[in-house]
This record gives C-alpha cells, sequence and structure tokens, in this order.
C-alpha cells in the first residue's frame, strides 16, 4: 500500500532537529523491508513549509563534537530516500530550503 511520512515542525517549518533526524531515520528502518509498502510519501504537516533545512537555532546550542555527527545522520537519511526499494514521492507543498 502507500505510506505517508508527515514532517509536522510548524512552528519551526519543519527544519531538521536531533530528534527529527531520529524519528525519521527510525521511519525509514520500519518501511525498509516492509513488502507491504509499495510507495512511500513525504510530505509537511506544516502549512507552507516543505522543510527548512537543518535546525539552525538547535545547531548553534551543540558542541563542535555533537555537530559532526548530526551532519553526518542528516546527510544518511537523505541518502537513505533512494536506496529504499520502492519508489519514494517528496510532495512539496511550500518551501524547501536547506542542503549544502
Amino acid at each position: 500500500g502507500i505510506v505517508v511520512f508527515g514532517i509536522n515542525r510548524p512552528k519551526a517549518m519543519n527544519a531538521l532537529s536531533k530528534n527529527l533526524v531520529t524519528n525519521l531515520s527510525s521511519a525509514i528502518d520500519a518501511v525498509k523491508f516492509d513488502k507491504n509498502c509499495r510507495v512511500l510519501i513525504n510530505r509537511s504537516m506544516a502549512k507552507g513549509a516543505f522543510c527548512a533545512g537543518a535546525d539552525l537555532k538547535e545547531r548553534a546550542q551543540m558542541t563542535p563534537a555533537e555537530v559532526g555527527p548530526f551532519v553526518a545522520k542528516g546527510r544518511e537519511i537523505i541518502g537513505a530516500w533512494d536506496k529504499l526499494p520502492m519508489p519514494v514521492i517528496a510532495a512539496i507543498d511550500g518551501v524547501a530550503l536547506g542542503g549544502g
């Protein structure tokens, strides 16, 4: 069937926090081998924003030792989308910022 991931941090325009990155990673792991999942849709639950990139306010509070693993985990998640065995659709309805 169809699985929908809804990103829901409206006050932060869905900026990628440590918690959101952890949750997305767990969600990806949960569908990775699910034979019932035929297509995955990523969508925003925040009006007007798909994702604002990294949560820079949270990142400013991290120690230098925390920044590297956080950035690496974010990149890992982005790479994980195209390694999934099912089609992944990003339903972008609003700003999509960030990158690197």
